[in-house]
This record gives C-alpha cells, structure tokens and sequence, in this order.
C-alpha cells in the first residue's frame, strides 16, 4: 500500500467519531493514529508494544490544556492538548512513516 492510498481512505474516515488506528511497519515500529474531523495526534514506538513511545508535538499549541478523546476498543482515551496536530500534520506524518518505516523528522516528538 501507498502512502496516497492510506491518505485516501484517512480522509474518508474523517467524519466518523474521533477513534484510534494503528498502522505496522516491517521496520520493527509502529504508529498509532488518532483520527478526527479536524485534528489528530499520532504516537510512534516498537511494533512489540515496548517503550519508548513518542508522541508528535503541534509547534502552534493553541489551547493546550485542552484534551481530545479518542475511541479504541470502544474505550474513550483523552490525549492531552499539546499533542493535538491538525489533520494535514497527522496525514504528512502517515505518509512518512508509510514511506519510510520511521517517524517523521520534521515534527517534534515527546517521550512519554
């Protein structure tokens, strides 16, 4: 799979209610996706579920203490504000590890 055709079925679930996705690279690493109309955030560590886990990081916080809710498992999961990307952050940052099997240099990570 492409990274257009994983931006292309992105931006067709956008309108759904905010829920989590995880996509797996033979690289060994894995980035979990939270996927909004209008913002996301995105979480990048090992494929085997060990840490470190890094999470992307807006460069613009905008209301920071405001958390974003996210479904996985039909479990709703708050993600703090300073990790809120807009969807076009969320998709660049698919398409390079999609690309590349790594995260995406561009943006910067937090370790939690």
């Amino acid at each position: 799979m492409t990274s257009t055709d994983v931006r292309r079925i992105l931006i067709a679930v956008r309108e759904r209610e905010p829920f989590f996705a995880e996509l797996i690279s033979d690289s060994g690493f894995k980035l979990l996706l939270g996927l909004g109309t209008f913002e996301g955030c995105a979480q990048f560590g090992p494929s085997n579920g060990e840490p470190p886990y890094l999470m992307a990081m807006t460069s613009d916080p905008q209301e920071p203490d405001r958390e974003m809710c996210f479904l996985i498992n039909d479990t709703a999961t708050d993600v703090p504000g300073r990790y809120r990307l807009p969807c076009e952050a969320v998709l660049e940052v698919t398409e390079a590890f999609v690309e590349t099997g790594q995260r995406d240099e561009r943006v910067a990570w937090e370790q939690i």
